[in-house]
């Protein structure tokens, strides 16, 4: 039973949902209904409803299957990208995460958010003492051989890409 339940959060947590781009694990969501026998459908704004049955006084769960993440906001010069936060993720949250940039041809690049200046042997003292700001300091720099904007378009990389945050998921002995 509990390793049932394991392998179902396991399974949950591995797909990515960022915000406005919940498809895939709605999707894994009507499939498991399903299989239980159940027949669930999609809401028009994401998500998903299944009528558990019962009577009397019947047992309704509803709760959302999004996360927060990013969005690319621009594509920076020397290849980085300036994000917007998706879901009131603050920078100082994401500083050094470990993300997945979705194409819109359905590419998925991986990537870290950093600080712009992310070397501490050269940022000038004014800048370590900075607030994070995804607009002025932090960025996604991809794990790609990019250098310029150029090389990043040409992965496919544009205004509006969603950015999904690495759940980080561990199970531990207990």
């Amino acid at each position: 039973m509990i390793e049932n339940i394991l392998t179902d959060l396991r399974d949950l947590l591995s797909v990515d949902s960022t915000t406005g781009f919940s498809g895939p694990l709605d999707q894994l969501l009507l499939d498991k209904c399903r299989a239980l026998g159940f027949s669930p459908w999609r809401l028009n704004k994401g998500g998903v409803r299944v009528d558990l049955g019962g009577e009397g006084r019947p047992l309704f769960i509803t709760a959302h299957g999004d996360d927060i993440g990013l969005m690319v906001r621009r594509i920076l010069p020397d290849g980085t990208l300036e994000v917007y936060n998706v879901g009131g993720n603050p920078p100082f949250q994401t500083i050094h995460e470990n993300v997945r940039v979705y194409t819109r041809k359905g590419r998925v690049l991986t990537g870290t958010v950093r600080r712009r200046s992310s070397s501490i042997h050269i940022i000038p003292q004014a800048d370590r003492n900075e607030p994070l700001d995804y607009a002025k300091n932090v960025c996604v720099t991809l794990d790609e051989p990019v250098y310029t904007k150029a090389d990043t378009e040409a992965l496919g990389v544009e205004i509006g890409n969603m950015i999904a945050l690495d759940p980080r998921y561990v199970e531990t002995e207990g």
